[in-house]
């Protein structure tokens, strides 16, 4: 099968992009999401095509562009959180626990995940200073909330587009010998400084001043992005266990390929653990660039003048 040469799509509906068997194609048919079963929100402004991008190879990397790709495998990323936050207590998601509840079989111990596509996302502060948490685990003891874990999850967006790519590989059933052209995607990586960051800062302090949350914040994202995030952070001193005011970063990346008819597994990397303060103060002070860089680039502007 032909593959874009440079530039490509990694995943479209969590299949290669020239898998073309039924189970794969039936989800292109229907513009379903594999890994959180309902309509892919990947699609053109009008949802006139509904694209279903996963992840792209963009240089060397595949990057996992849809956080929904990271709630693979019945929402692995969100049990090895609840596991690190509480221990072996099930983990169950909003319609599995009125599921339980109609045959009197809910646990004493266990933890419910509020957020998408599991009751709503958790939205605190006032109309005009509204955040929506991406999911709050919450730990239930006979019937009470005793503990709580804050859980954010994201990927990274992409420039211009990879339409020309995406439709070639859409038609390669009635025309399997095209040449599959590379992809003009780029990756939106001044993002992480403008709003990712941000927003995790931001939603970190709310975890912060909460007396249920006392295992922090949880942060879901692609290894490969997280590496970004350490370029604008710098080193920050580890810490050892999730605790208030803590956040506990969990990264991963994509499993190995698998034959066609088959989706690839999420593998965990890392985890990472600062205080939030720390982290906070760190992306302040832009991860302690030296002022005399600036000194250096202004002099050698000014010569760039000044030299013609």
């Amino acid at each position: 099968m032909p593959r874009a040469k440079k530039q490509d799509l990694c995943e479209i509906f969590g299949f290669a992009p020239d898998d073309l068997t039924p189970i794969c194609r039936n989800y292109w048919n229907r513009g379903v999401c594999p890994f959180v079963g309902s309509r892919c929100t990947k699609h053109n402004h009008d949802k006139s095509v509904i694209y279903g991008v996963c992840s792209v190879v963009s240089g060397n990397d595949e990057i996992i562009i849809c956080p929904k790709r990271l709630y693979a495998e019945n929402y692995k990323t969100l049990k090895d959180v609840s596991l690190d936050a509480f221990g072996y207590v099930p983990l169950y998601l909003v319609n599995e626990v009125k599921s339980l509840e109609l045959v009197k079989e809910t646990p004493n111990e266990f933890v419910i995940a509020f957020g998408q596509n599991s009751g709503r996302e958790i939205q605190v502060g006032s109309s005009r200073n509204k955040l929506s948490m991406d999911w709050v685990l919450v730990k239930i003891v006979d019937g009470n909330p005793t503990e709580v874990a804050g859980v954010e999850v994201q990927s990274i967006d992409i420039t211009n587009n990879y339409r020309a790519t995406w439709e070639a590989y859409k038609n390669l059933e009635t025309n399997p010998c095209v040449e599959i052209p590379d992809s003009a995607h780029g990756m939106n990586w001044a993002n992480v400084h403008k709003r990712l960051i941000p927003q995790i800062i931001r939603k970190g302090q709310v975890y912060a001043d909460s007396h249920l949350a006392t295992k922090g914040m949880y942060f879901i994202v692609p290894d490969v992005v997280y590496s970004r995030f350490e370029d604008i952070i710098g080193d920050i001193i580890p810490v050892s266990t999730p605790n208030k005011g803590v956040l506990s970063v969990l990264t991963y990346s994509l499993d190995e390929p698998v034959d066609f008819g088959k989706i690839r597994n999420l593998t965990r990397c890392r985890i990472i653990r600062v205080n939030l303060e720390d982290f906070a103060l760190n992306f302040i002070s832009g991860g302690k660039i030296p002022g005399s860089s600036l000194d250096e680039a202004v002099k050698q502007q000014v010569c760039t003048i000044f030299s013609k």
